[in-house]
């Protein structure tokens, strides 16, 4: 049995080939890498002060971990330490509440069309 592709499937299989996915990968990758920065500084933007330390610490802390296929963008990696004060006061604060999940909802309401439009770019 045979088939014929043609039209957008036509250029889709003839734009596959390592490089190429490999770059798509890549650009993936630092989409993700930017929506991780996103969450990290609007929930520091948003969060409350009064030492400014947990502030401080939400603002730096995205990064990127593991190998090539199997990595992923950890947001707050070292922001254990203040976890249990971070979740009260995001769950808690009466002027401040729901700090860092509005600021992962926003990021998680776009993500979808941010990857596509990678993933688009990358085979117009």
């Amino acid at each position: 049995m045979r088939m014929r592709m043609t039209g957008e499937w036509a250029k889709l299989m003839n734009d596959i080939n390592p490089s190429h996915t490999a770059k798509v990968v890549s650009d993936i990758d630092k989409e993700v890498g930017l929506v991780a920065k996103d969450i990290a500084e609007r929930s520091s933007a948003d969060a409350p002060v009064d030492t400014g330390y947990m502030r401080d610490t939400l603002k730096v802390n995205y990064e990127r971990t593991g190998g090539t296929v199997e990595s992923m963008w950890v947001v707050m990696p070292e922001v254990y330490e203040i976890l249990p004060y971070l979740w009260m006061q995001n769950f808690n604060h009466a002027t401040k509440g729901f700090f860092f999940t509005n600021a992962f909802n926003q990021q998680h309401a776009k993500f979808d069309k941010r990857l596509l439009a990678v993933i688009e770019r990358a085979y117009k």
